[in-house]
């Protein structure tokens, strides 16, 4: 089987496929779990280095026909870079947290939008498989139970917009969660070229009442995952409920991986490059909880370069 993550490998993906994984091979089914971008947040790569966590990555040379079926998770779309190899292979299942936006013909469906992570609906499946809770001298079920817990945390903003059902989850790893090893996977030094990028972000930063906006200018595809850090970083200032924080690619990446529109973070805005994902699908956009009735201006109203500051405004924006 292959457990397929179609967009940029998070912690809530990984983990949640590690743990397909997991399951299926208790039934005697060998899995694959298949990916089309290499991870390149710090956290990402700490989480594969140290709980020995393997993905293939794809490439037109891999080939699939020894495989009899497929699955999906923590994907909100059910097409995939490789439809025209999937057909004639069974859609085995298709879990997923996010809000449907289309029927899925899978044999297995599992859509929760009313949970803050794709890991918290596998770890209640590792709850019936062992109601008596996971082994902490069982080394797979150590990295199991770390990972998932380590994907509930990161998707649910540190557990600050967690549900009832992802902190049951929690307690429910937690017997067999490793704290030093989660402790290692969330410790990562930041790369130079991240801080360097989160320093552009503060020095092009502008300010508008609540609302504050940096572009960073030109950004290589392998530091994207710095978009999102800066942005966390900006957040942080005083008075400040929103940050957008973007970037550009160079003309020769867009035509080595074309952008990929999608709608991301609660306002509806449309960053229109895939430099708008953190930790995979986490949008560049960050904003507090609201507290009051402040204002938050139109991002239309807004100047389009810093080149071009506006001194307040109009009201009621």
């Amino acid at each position: 089987m292959l457990v397929i993550l179609s967009g940029f490998p998070d912690p809530d993906g990984i983990s949640s496929a590690l743990a397909h994984r997991y399951l299926a091979n208790e039934h005697g089914i060998e899995t694959t779990i298949l990916t089309f971008r290499d991870p390149s947040h710090q956290e990402n790569r700490a989480l594969l280095k140290t709980l020995d966590i393997e993905l293939t990555l794809y490439h037109e040379d891999l080939d699939l026909s020894e495989f009899s079926c497929f699955s999906l998770v923590d994907s909100q779309k059910i097409n995939t870079p490789i439809d025209d190899e999937l057909k004639g292979k069974a859609f085995v299942a298709f879990v997923d947290h996010h809000k449907r936006t289309s029927d899925v013909p899978a044999e297995f469906v599992d859509i929760r939008e009313d949970v803050g992570a794709t890991a918290s609906i596998y770890a209640s499946y590792l709850r019936q498989r062992f109601p008596k809770g996971l082994d902490r001298k069982d080394e797979p079920q150590v990295q199991i139970a770390t990972s998932l817990a380590h994907g509930i945390r990161t998707d649910t903003q540190n557990l600050i917009e967690a549900t009832r059902f992802d902190l049951s989850a929690v307690m429910y790893l937690d017997s067999a969660v490793s704290k030093d090893l989660l402790r290692k996977i969330s410790r990562q030094a930041l790369s130079p070229e991240i801080m360097e990028l989160i320093r552009r972000a503060l020095e092009n930063k502008q300010i508008y009442d609540n609302y504050m906006l940096s572009d960073v200018g030109f950004v290589r595809s392998e530091d994207r995952d710095g978009i999102p850090q800066a942005a966390d970083f900006l957040l942080r200032r005083g008075g400040t409920d929103t940050v957008l924080v973007f970037g550009h690619r160079r003309r020769q990446e867009h035509r080595r991986q074309p952008a990929h529109l999608e709608r991301g973070g609660r306002s509806g805005l449309v960053p229109q490059e895939d430099l708008r994902h953190g930790r995979g699908d986490r949008p560049l956009l960050r904003r507090r909880q609201p507290q009051g009735q402040r204002r938050v201006p139109d991002p239309a109203r807004l100047p389009r370069h810093p080149s071009r500051p506006r001194a307040h405004l109009p009201a009621g924006a």
